[in-house]
């Protein structure tokens, strides 16, 4: 990265890209504290780097790199900006040229800063005290390359990407798909996840494993999982965050329940 950006971030020196994709840094997450209060105030603001960039770092460091796990959305904007300064290309024509042209993956578009309209989107809602307020249109900017407000999508196209990941077709070596699902403990029983490796989560429920993500942000919750031992891939969204637990068990049962491949 830059030198103007590098030192912005603390313990740069000893960080590496292994560390920001599978969450070890131990940088604090830039979307804490205030943010979403900010966020929801003014959906249609452009966010800078430099603006996350202070956020994170007027925070204490949540551990030493590498020492710890510990999810924080401003690993994926330097992420981000890695991928930007070592091609010369945005973030976004690499992810849509190298991502979704191979998967297929046609209803898919992340549009560039200041472009808030979608006339074809479900609406998005978040429940602010009494109130529930409308944030579809929210400027693409918003945790940038963590995936807040970027990419927009179908579920269909969602089950193509996890598809294409887990069965290697977006990798030129199978070493990579193999370095992603290196799992460092990391849990959240509510929703039925038990391990992180590079930008990917390990599910484990009913006896069953599952690989994929999920997450929810400014209105919207989802997820997108993979089954290895059948090779099936599900995915589901609602307009509004919610209990991702409630959402998914339900849909996990069921398929815990189909007939297994024969070897």
């Amino acid at each position: 990265l830059p030198s103007s950006v590098v030192a912005q971030i603390p313990n740069a020196s000893t960080i590496t890209l292994r560390m920001l994709l599978n969450h070890t840094s131990g940088l604090p997450d830039c979307a804490e504290n205030d943010f979403e209060k900010l966020m929801l105030a003014n959906p249609t603001r452009s966010w800078s780097l430099p603006e996350y960039l202070h956020r994170s770092s007027s925070r204490p460091l949540m551990h030493q790199p590498g020492k710890h796990w510990s999810y924080s959305n401003t690993n994926y904007l330097l992420l981000g900006e890695v991928l930007s300064f070592a091609t010369g290309l945005p973030w976004r024509q690499l992810v849509a040229d190298r991502v979704f042209a191979p998967a297929g993956m046609r209803s898919s578009v992340l549009p560039s800063v200041g472009m808030v309209a979608c006339t074809d989107c479900a609406r998005g809602y978040e429940r602010v005290g009494d109130q529930t307020i409308d944030t579809t249109v929210l400027d693409p900017s918003m945790l940038g390359a963590a995936g807040g407000g970027a990419w927009m999508t179908t579920t269909a196209d969602q089950t193509r990407f996890v598809k294409a990941l887990f069965e290697g077709r977006l990798f030129k070596s199978r070493e990579s798909l193999e370095q992603m699902l290196a799992f460092l403990p990391a849990s959240s029983p509510d929703e039925g996840w038990t391990g992180y490796g590079l930008g990917v989560m390990r599910f484990d429920v009913g006896g069953v494993t599952y690989w994929g993500h999920l997450g929810g942000t400014a209105g919207f919750t989802a997820y997108m999982l993979y089954q290895p031992e059948t090779g099936i891939a599900i995915s589901g969204a609602i307009n509004i965050r919610g209990d991702l637990g409630a959402l998914m068990r339900p849909v996990l049962e069921t398929l815990q329940r189909l007939p297994r491949k024969q070897s």
